[in-house]
């Protein structure tokens, strides 16, 4: 999941365009934090207009570890760097995870909203990723103006089904990300026996979450494609 050499990032993005897709998503921790920059050379090679969507909330630590940082400062530093690096390109702002603490988390999306509205002058959709029903609500409440929200959805975890019920019902849309399970249920990895990935790779510690439950869905949906004459693929 590391962003590949500069120059296939920009062959792989131009190649995109060409094909007419415009909108991306990114995050300022994506590639252990130079993605962004990546794709900042990338558009200045570019004369086409796209839509970026970005995320906040992660700092790297160390070459193999991220976490979870909300302060404002933190925030800030992220915020102005991504505007810097993506421009008017960047059109949508998403908190790219939660801490557990519903104050912590709303108060970084009432930041994230008021940095926007204070500092850019194009418009700025307000998103969150892997939210909980109790933050939705509280969001709006209080008037913030959540346009979306992004969340893990497949055939293992689908424990996100109520959410993205009840955010529909609220004319909120849903941008759902790994509906493969990371490739598990493309076929290509034998859930008892996974590769090792290196640690700054999301695989490494996804893999690593696997259950025993997880595995005996797997097995559960083989034989249901089996069953149905369709590959693993093709029912997920």
């Amino acid at each position: 999941d590391d962003c590949p050499p500069e120059y296939l990032s920009y062959q792989i993005i131009s190649d995109a365009i060409n094909l007419g897709i415009k909108k991306y998503d990114t995050a300022d921790a994506y590639g252990s934090g130079t993605c962004n920059e990546l794709l900042n050379k990338c558009l200045s090679n570019l004369n086409t207009q796209i839509d970026i969507q970005s995320k906040v909330g992660y700092k790297w630590i160390s070459a193999n570890k991220a976490i979870l940082d909300l302060s404002t400062v933190h925030l800030t530093k992220t915020l102005r760097q991504s505007f810097k690096l993506l421009g008017n390109s960047l059109r949508s702002i998403m908190l790219h995870d939660l801490t557990g603490d519903v104050e912590t988390d709303i108060n970084a999306i009432k930041f994230i909203h008021k940095y926007c509205i204070e500092n850019i002058s194009h418009p700025i959709k307000l998103g969150i990723s892997n939210t909980t029903p109790i933050l939705l609500d509280l969001s709006l409440s209080i008037g913030l103006p959540i346009s979306f929200i992004q969340e893990e959805f497949n055939l293992l975890f689908a424990s996100k089904l109520p959410l993205l019920i009840k955010a529909k019902s609220m004319g909120i849309s849903t941008q759902i990300y790994s509906p493969l399970s990371r490739g598990l249920l493309s076929g290509k990895y034998d859930p008892n026996n996974f590769p090792e990935f290196h640690p700054s790779d999301n695989r490494h510690s996804y893999f690593s979450s696997i259950t025993k439950k997880n595995i005996q869905t797997y097995y559960n949906l083989l034989k249901i494609s089996f069953d149905s004459g369709l590959s693993l693929l093709q029912l997920s």
